[in-house]
């Protein structure tokens, strides 16, 4: 199989493609990998099985700039109750982690390790933070999707399915912090 042909690729849709070709370097690198290019039908589990699992592998290698990030952002909330929010997001990804991890391994029999430090550049503000937030978290939707369309055992696609609602409940929340913070601004 060609690896090369799913690390990175394209957008998922005509929206994204549109944010990021017009927001290009006005938004910080999200750190997660693009969703994997589909050649196949997205809902065999058997066709997509090792694209799902090259993705949450390098889903996990970006664990510590996910950290990294979430450190940044919680010390550039404006307030107590912003920081709050953030530091709930922060603790649902890291579960989001633990849980990629533990499919990895029952599918694989293999552990990932954990990156030990942050590559990606963090964003150069709080507003910059929170836009390379959103687009992150459509990201992650969009990307877990295609890892739970793989998935053969009902506990995987339960792990699945609560990652990808804490991404969307995530999405309102910075939808939310953005606003509040660009209407104070």
């Amino acid at each position: 199989m060609d690896y090369n042909a799913y690390s990175g690729g394209g957008y998922v849709d005509s929206w994204s493609r549109w944010v990021m070709d017009h927001m290009r370097g006005r938004i910080p690198d999200c750190g997660l990998p693009a969703p994997p290019v589909v050649r196949e039908d997205p809902y065999n589990a058997h066709m997509n099985l090792e694209t799902a699992l090259i993705t949450i592998k390098q889903a996990a290698e970006s664990e510590a700039d996910v950290r990294a990030f979430y450190d940044m952002m919680s010390k550039a909330a404006p307030s107590d109750a912003e920081r709050g929010i953030i530091d709930d997001m922060r603790r649902d990804d890291l579960k989001h982690f633990r849980l990629l991890r533990q499919i990895y391994y029952d599918i694989t029999g293999e552990k990932l390790d954990t990156a030990q430090s942050a590559k990606a550049a963090l964003p150069e503000s709080y507003a910059d933070g929170l836009a390379a937030a959103l687009m992150g978290e459509q990201q992650a939707v969009a990307t877990y999707r295609k890892v739970m369309f793989a998935m053969r055992s009902r506990r995987h696609v339960n792990m699945m399915t609560e990652i990808i609602t804490d991404e969307l409940r995530h999405l309102g929340l910075y939808n939310y912090l953005f606003t509040k913070y660009s209407s104070s601004t």
